[in-house]
């Protein structure tokens, strides 16, 4: 199948076929999909994205059930009635840049696998002469522009094409350290972010010494961050949250000890941010008559700019209070 530049229109013109489909004689009207039939599609592309997320994610709990989400409000019967299988299968297989010749993708059956360690696998179709991807934050559609045997073009979130080639280097070491990296892709680890393991502070207040100290310890509690990769596309990354201990004494007399996880900041911070955030350090902000404040950093990991800093107070008395900033 060829994607191909129609000579009586000047600019790209996607052509699957020219044969025209039509539907056989007594069927031509609409069919009316009855709720059983509609169920049991639902039912089947549920759990083909558990099956997909499964393998490639290993984080079902958070991810598949988002992406099952995503594909039924889309209309899961006409989506699937609408599916370009001839594209689908056209574009199986490793694409690398058509300029660096680094890997870029590898489809397989409905997975879309990225050249990286990193970056969650995500259920895909090919819909009106569209690349569409399913990840956590719904569906995302990049038009395609060319699709040959060995080339595969398409726009990408800033228009940009991004132009692919088939990789063809076969039996080569070349050939061998590409796959290596999609099958490191196929179980994409969780990062975590720990710039730091501890705060150790002294403080004074009214001639009294106060002891802060903060521990930072990763969780198996798994952060879906979303982010665009080098080719402008929309990728998943899997993080693990962070639990941040505070302690204060005052000589042998403790204060106050607490675990503080993202979740207790809820109603201070945004919560479209939260779920995308994790909580990354509890830094000294002031010594005080109100008490010892500390602050409460969040961060989406793979958005630089995105930061809240929440206020953690503890007075003298071991009471707690937490304000936004």
């Amino acid at each position: 199948m060829v994607f191909k530049s129609n000579p009586a229109q000047p600019g790209p013109h996607l052509a699957v076929s020219n044969k025209k489909m039509t539907a056989p004689r007594g069927e031509r009207n609409k069919r009316v999909i009855s709720e059983r039939e509609k169920k049991t599609i639902e039912m089947s592309v549920i759990e083909d994205i558990k099956g997909i997320v499964a393998r490639g994610a290993a984080c079902l709990p958070v991810l598949g059930v988002a992406c099952a989400v995503a594909v039924l409000t889309t209309s899961c019967g006409e989506a699937a009635r609408e599916e370009d299988k001839e594209a689908k299968e056209a574009v199986q297989g490793i694409w690398v840049d058509a300029d660096t010749q680094e890997p870029s993708m590898r489809f397989e059956g409905d997975t879309l696998y990225y050249a990286d360690s990193t970056s969650l696998p995500v259920y895909f179709q090919v819909i009106d002469d569209s690349l569409v991807l399913f990840n956590s934050s719904g569906r995302t559609s990049y038009k395609l522009t060319k699709l040959t045997d060995h080339l595969l073009y398409f726009r990408n979130q800033n228009n940009d094409e991004v132009k692919l080639r088939r990789n063809e280097s076969e039996n080569t070491e070349e050939e061998k350290e590409i796959v290596e990296e999609f099958i490191q892709a196929e179980d994409p680890k969780p990062q975590v972010i720990k710039e730091v393991n501890k705060h150790d502070t002294i403080v004074f207040h009214n001639g009294e010494r106060y002891h802060c100290y903060v521990q930072i310890n990763p969780t198996t509690y798994k952060v879906i961050s979303s982010y665009y990769n080098e080719d402008g596309i929309e990728v998943n990354n899997v993080y693990y949250d962070n639990i941040v201990n505070l302690n204060v004494f005052n000589g042998k007399r403790k204060v106050f000890s607490k675990d503080f996880r993202k979740t207790m900041f809820e109603g201070k911070v945004p919560e479209e941010f939260l779920n995308k955030a994790i909580l990354k350090d509890m830094e000294l902000k002031e010594v005080s008559e109100n008490g010892i404040d500390h602050t409460a950093v969040l961060i989406q990991p793979d958005n630089e700019a995105a930061e809240f800093r929440v206020t953690v107070r503890v007075d003298y008395d071991g009471n707690l209070t937490i304000m936004e900033n």
